[in-house]
């Protein structure tokens, strides 16, 4: 049995090397810009996925989320959101809520557009990037 192993280990080695994936960390995301011409200063809560993030604006602090799956950007200026990002989650559509000071600004269905990439190589894992912009005015 040792022999058959010891000799059939060159042939699984040579499988394994036939496919070069790397290993780097590229997780399905939706990155969901967000149009206003102003945003008003006070608590803003946005909520999708069943995860919060909460920000004051004017930012003086980083926004502060309730888990790992979303996340806010700023405007380059601090003083307003800039996009929504979901990260490890590419949905065909999610519900996605904005409140200001507790008043809801904004509850929309979100239907990303999609591409298809595959970072780690060919045949390594297909990765989706989704996109979509929603307007506050």
């Amino acid at each position: 049995m040792k022999a058959l192993l010891l000799l059939s280990l060159p042939l699984l080695l040579a499988a394994c090397t036939s496919q070069t994936c790397t290993l780097m960390h590229a997780p399905d995301n939706v990155d969901v810009q967000l149009v206003a011409d102003s945003w008003a200063p006070g608590t803003y809560e946005v909520e999708a996925l069943g995860e919060i993030c909460t920000v004051v604006l004017p930012a003086v602090t980083d926004p502060s989320c309730s888990g790992t799956v979303l996340g806010l950007a700023l405007s380059e200026d601090d003083s307003g959101l800039a996009s929504v990002t979901l990260w490890e989650a590419a949905p065909d559509a999610f519900d996605l809520t904005i409140r200001l000071d507790g008043v809801e600004l904004l509850s929309e269905e979100v239907v990303p557009s999609y591409v298809e990439d595959e970072p780690n190589g060919e045949g390594c894992g297909i990765r989706r990037s989704g996109t979509a912009s929603i307007s506050l005015d």
